[in-house]
């Protein structure tokens, strides 16, 4: 079976932007995994689902 074919006006860019990766429980763990994943990255202090206080990895695409 053959897949169609869409030209570039039928299709939808998406715009970039900020996605959660994973919640660490130190800054080092969570600057380390952003450099390794190779992406632009931020890591935010935030509070989690569980009341917790943890790093959080945003990864940019």
């Amino acid at each position: 079976m053959d897949s169609p074919n869409l030209s570039v006006s039928e299709t939808k860019a998406v715009p970039a932007n900020w996605h959660f990766y994973r919640a660490y429980w130190t800054k080092a763990a969570c600057l380390t995994e952003g450099d390794a994943l190779g992406y632009n990255y931020k890591c935010q202090y935030q509070r989690g689902n569980d009341g917790k206080m943890k790093w959080f990895l945003y990864l940019w695409y």
